[in-house]
């Protein structure tokens, strides 16, 4: 289980004094801070987050989604098979980022390379697998992660999607029960801590960020355990056989709703 959290610059957010936004409101004062023509020719130099305009169906999977799980207190798309989105949530979601490609707080420009990491925006929804890459391209850069933000009022724990990676065997299989050992040794905690050290993903274990066993891990590793702390509040995707078109027809509704208003 992979929570997607946001990541923010702190070197950025430490030269501005600022916080890491916790709702909706927080955010766009954030985001106002964080803008900034730096040659005075009309056109930003930095944003205050990445993300993607490009009408594609996974692209989602790091905005819309993450943020209508965590709006909704953890509700996925579907509920017995039947589409729930259009609901206040889905609906506060979309007009957030509305909101912040009308304010320019999110770059509507196509950038080649990561501009999170060149240092253009300053926050981006990101998973834990992005640690290993921040830290081998730019040893130096400097950065945190934190909850997506919730709309005002929110209460309660705040949930993210949680990209997880499953494990199957085959109804066809001559051999069931090796392949359940099998599965029983990838799930075992020393395969997990395997998991952890050779690719900073969350295995899905209750608790992780607590557990005795993982300690000396998450001492070593700060924001792996923040990150794992946040594995026990995330929502998986829905099984559907028609997940990508209804992520598809998210992903136009967002191009025509939120970017282009």
């Amino acid at each position: 289980s992979n929570p997607v959290m946001l990541v923010y610059n702190t070197k950025i957010f430490k030269s501005l004094g600022l916080k890491a936004p916790r709702t909706y409101s927080e955010f766009m004062k954030v985001a106002q801070s964080i803008d900034s023509d730096e040659d005075g020719d009309g056109i930003l130099d930095h944003w205050a987050m990445t993300v993607s305009i490009k009408a594609i169906w996974w692209q989602r999977l790091f905005d819309f989604y993450p943020f209508y799980a965590a709006a909704t207190g953890g509700r996925t798309l579907l509920e017995n098979g039947k589409a729930v989105f259009n609901n206040e949530g889905g609906v506060t979601v979309m007009r957030f980022f509305r909101e912040g490609f009308k304010k320019r707080y999110f770059p509507m420009l196509g950038f080649s390379g990561d501009i999170f990491l060149d240092g253009k925006t300053a926050m981006n929804a990101v998973g834990p697998w992005a640690i290993k890459y921040y830290q081998r391209i730019r040893p130096d850069f400097e950065f945190d992660f934190a909850p997506i933000p919730v709309p005002d009022g929110h209460k309660g724990p705040v949930y993210t999607y949680g990209d997880p990676k499953n494990i199957v065997i085959f109804a066809t299989t001559k051999h069931p029960d090796e392949s359940w050992e099998f599965i029983k040794f990838l799930i075992s905690r020393k395969a997990d801590l395997k998991l952890l050290e050779i690719t900073n993903q969350i295995p899905t274990r209750r608790n992780v960020a607590n557990d005795p066993y993982f300690k000396g891990f998450f001492r070593k590793n700060p924001l792996l355990r923040k990150v794992a702390a946040q594995a026990d509040y995330v929502v998986p995707m829905d099984e559907s056989p028609h997940l990508t078109q209804i992520l598809d027809i998210i992903s136009r509704q967002f191009e025509a709703s939120a970017v282009y208003g």
